[in-house]
């Protein structure tokens, strides 16, 4: 088994949709995911923008390698 940590954000549209969509998905597609953070709105960094982005990070235990 392996573990990932993946980093999500959205900064457009229905951003709360998206992420929930995301971690459905992954859930589907990569294996079981162990914890999910709170969504935390955070302003865009390296760039401009006036829209903030919606961020959160999940674990996912999968049986998948960094190479697949």
């Amino acid at each position: 088994m392996n573990i990932v940590y993946i980093a999500l954000g959205s900064n457009l549209g229905d951003r709360k949709y998206y992420l929930t969509r995301a971690v459905d998905e992954i859930e589907k597609r990569i294996g079981e995911i162990i914890s999910l953070s709170a969504f935390y709105e955070t302003e865009p960094w390296g760039f401009i923008s006036r829209y903030p982005f919606l961020n959160a990070v999940l674990r996912v235990d999968t049986e998948h390698d960094a190479i697949s």
